[in-house]
């Protein structure tokens, strides 16, 4: 009432002035009564839940399709406007009407894709009455023969008409006299020639025709498709826009040669090794066509990386136990992209300590091509437990094995016997020093057998030895899967050899041959099997001292343990060391192990494994020791991850282990 007295005053004012003031007023006073008369209850504001609910179908609908199942039937759903539209809450009888009107030619579309030109379509549309409040939409199909390709005339013309290519496209893709005509396949094949001829550089290609004649009378189709490839561009002039590397640095990486023919492939390439090389952090290629000269031109802009970067990783596996990594990476030292890495590290089991140095110096792709450098430090304890016997005096002794090494290697990729390898030459000067009597003796002994030294029982230096070693080595890798992380299709295959001749920078001699192999298959589509194999021979003396042990003339660098996450599970990380044969560690390995895992849950797997293999110095002294087991797996975002519980069957005490590591298959 506040508010209508100040309007009835106003209103009673212009009804004095003209007749439009006083049209404009009466419409005015008029709704502000209106407005003031309306409920409150009406004002209100609707519950959230009630304004988000989604809106039902005003009309209930339902199509149905007879005649037709499988993929034809699908597509005629796709192609039906009744179908997509039947949920629409704007969906009316006038609507429905009209979208059933044009039905059958809308079912024609979608049967003729598949080649039936023939097509009958019986349709039936039933109102809603008294007890059925839905609409009901029946076709009844009767599809017909297909129609099928009397002439396919299928040519290429100008540059890439003999492209191994395209010839192989058409083998796989072209349909054939006889066939039934279907629009998809004929579709898919145009839209493929097209990409490839771009893919291969024929920029110029189009369609000079492109008709399909249907012959409905005679059920058949003729097919013409001509396309003319045009001229295939080549690569042309690559243009570094930086200021900073030596242009022999970058161009190193360009993996095509100048006015090759153009690919994109090679183009993904190029831009793969530019990122790979961890120069840059920001990489764009920039293609540019010459049509006149029938030539790529590419310009790459690029932004350097910072200098150096560190990481500091830590760690937990049952071999190592706690570890800590330290590393430091010095991307580019000078305009010629040389690097230095010097790393850090520490793990828990055997207290082992490492530091290397690295100096690299690229060849051509970083990643595969380059010289380096290195000095390397470990050191770790070995302990009288480590030992396959210490006689009749129970012993907890310890030692310390240090190694020094400098290796200078050479990575290149190689073909051999038509597989892409990697190729190592190196050549290592290594120093290791130990003292295997505190392991073996106590105190009181080991002062007797120092006083006897050099009589009778002869020399006790193969017990403390101090080596100096320079030797070569070649090492072979192939490797081929479907995915590194987790393959369901792959395998990798490894050479190492090794030697050395006394007198020639070294103070014994040597040769030993390494052999690894892996091999993943699918056996269903869930399910893969596993197999593993090392096998290894060392050329190379073993000495006889105090008529009890047989030590190698090698240092345990060199030599062999196994046991562990990588090699035989249920049993401890390199625990398995030829026993009384051999002087904690062996000459020659034999392991093998076979595992098969089934994917339960799309992310979780579930593994069954039988490991075996050992370490010795003489074949037929050689015993197997044996570990069986099951394991769970996760496909966690950084790589597999594997927890194991095994049984090490040759073991007498403690033969439960449990396992833990991280990484891809390959």
């Amino acid at each position: 009432m506040a508010i209508l007295l100040p309007s009835f005053i106003m209103l009673t004012t212009c009804l004095h002035f003209s007749p439009v003031l006083k049209r404009f007023a009466l419409t005015g006073f008029f709704c502000l009564c209106g407005w003031i008369a309306t409920p409150l209850w009406a004002l209100e504001k609707k519950p959230e839940a009630a304004q988000n609910k989604p809106a039902k179908p005003s009309i209930a609908l339902e199509v149905e399709i007879k005649g037709i199942s499988g993929p034809l039937l699908d597509n005629a759903r796709a192609y039906l406007s009744l179908e997509q539209q039947k949920n629409l809450d704007t969906l009316s009888a006038i609507r429905i009407k009209r979208l059933f009107k044009s039905a059958p030619k809308e079912l024609s579309r979608a049967l003729q894709t598949f080649g039936f030109y023939h097509a009958q379509i019986q349709t039936e549309l039933r109102e809603p009455d008294g007890q059925n409040k839905t609409w009901q939409a029946i076709f009844t199909v009767k599809q017909g023969k297909p129609v099928t390709l009397q002439i396919v005339e299928i040519n290429l013309s100008g540059a890439g008409k003999d492209d191994a290519a395209f010839q192989q496209l058409l083998q796989q893709q072209a349909p054939k006299i006889g066939e039934v005509f279907r629009h998809k396949p004929y579709d898919l094949l145009k839209k493929n020639l097209q990409d490839l001829a771009e893919e291969r550089g024929y920029f110029d290609a189009n369609f000079t025709q492109h008709r399909v004649l249907v012959h409905k009378p005679s059920y058949q189709v003729d097919l013409f498709l001509h396309m003319e490839t045009g001229a295939r561009y080549r690569f042309g002039k690559v243009k570094f826009l930086q200021d900073y590397f030596q242009p022999a640095l970058l161009e190193a990486l360009i993996p095509f040669k100048p006015e090759e023919f153009y690919s994109t492939e090679k183009f993904l390439k190029f831009r793969s090794a530019l990122g790979g090389s961890d120069y840059f952090q920001d990489i764009k290629l920039q293609s540019q066509r010459d049509r006149e000269n029938q030539v790529v031109n590419i310009a790459v802009k690029l932004k350097r990386r910072n200098r150096r970067s560190y990481r500091v990783r830590m760690g937990y596996g049952t071999d190592t136990g706690v570890r800590v990594l330290l590393d430091m990476n010095y991307r580019y030292l000078n305009h010629y992209g040389h690097r230095f890495v010097p790393s850090l590290g520490w793990s828990f089991n055997r207290q082992r300590q490492i530091a290397n140095l690295s100096y690299i110096i690229p060849l051509g792709d970083y990643r595969t091509d380059y010289v380096q450098t290195t000095l390397a430090y470990k050191g770790e304890d070995f302990y009288s437990s480590d030992m396959p016997f210490n006689g009749t005096e129970t012993l907890d002794g310890r030692t310390r094995v240090v190694d020094s090494s400098i290796t200078l290697a050479k990575y290149h990729p190689r073909h051999v016997a038509g597989l892409s390898l990697t190729e190592i030459l190196s050549l290592t000067y290594l120093e290791e020093k130990y003292n295997l009597m505190p392991l073996l003796f106590s105190a009181a002994t080991q002062e007797v057998l120092e006083e006897l030294e050099g009589t009778d029982i002869g020399s006790l230096s193969p017990l403390r030895p101090h080596f100096k070693v320079l030797y070569a080595g070649l090492n072979w890798r192939y490797t081929q899967a479907d995915q590194r992380l987790r393959a369901s299709k792959g395998q990798q295959l490894e050479l190492r050899l090794k030697a050395a001749r006394k007198g020639w920078g070294s103070n014994v001699s040597f040769t030993q041959a390494w052999l690894k192999g892996r091999m993943i298959r699918r056996l269903a589509p869930r399910s893969r099997l596993l197999l593993r194999g090392d096998i290894a021979y060392t050329q190379v003396d073993t000495l006889d001292i105090l008529g009890t042990f047989n030590a190698n003339d090698l240092p345990k660098e060199l030599q062999f343990r196994t046991g562990g996450d990588y090699s035989v599970r249920g049993y401890k990380y390199e625990e398995i060391n030829g026993g009384d044969e051999t002087l904690g560690s062996g000459k020659h390995m034999l392991v093998g192990s076979i595992e098969y895992e089934y994917r339960f849950l799309e992310q979780w797997s579930a593994a069954a494994f039988v490991d075996m293999g050992n370490v010795f110095n003489r074949f037929n002294k050689m015993q197997l020791k044996t570990g069986i087991g099951t394991g769970i797996r996760w496909q966690s975002p950084v790589g597999p991850v594997r927890l194991d519980i095994a049984y090490g069957l040759s073991k007498t005490s403690s033969p439960w282990r449990l396992h833990l590591n991280i990484g891809p298959d390959f």
